[in-house]
């Protein structure tokens, strides 16, 4: 049985399922691709960049992969993001609910 999660991702390609990633993220944390790509480290830059990262591994996207996308990050930095991600999800801790949010979106179109 194909999970919900993969099949948000079947009728798109690569190159759609980052831009709706990145643009959907960028519209639920209030940030900008520039902000989420940069070295900065604020909580909610982390966090966005976490949801990224998470959604991007479920499509199947390499860990070296996201991390160029996010800035030319290192892969295990992007594995340190999906670990909090879990984590998170399983304590359903702020601000982590954005994520299923972003599911939803792609879910309804």
């Amino acid at each position: 049985m194909e999970s919900k999660e993969m099949t948000m991702y079947t009728n798109l390609t690569r190159e759609q399922v980052r831009t709706h990633v990145l643009n959907q993220v960028c519209r639920v944390f209030g940030c900008t691709l520039e902000q989420l790509r940069s070295k900065k480290r604020t909580r909610h830059l982390v966090n966005a960049r976490s949801v990224v990262s998470y959604l991007l591994y479920e499509s199947k996207w390499t860990l070296e992969d996201i991390g160029e996308e996010l800035g030319g990050r290192d892969h295990t930095t992007v594995l340190n993001q999906l670990g909090i991600v879990k984590d998170c999800l399983f304590t359903k801790q702020d601000p982590f609910y954005q994520l299923e949010m972003i599911r939803q979106h792609f879910l309804n179109k």
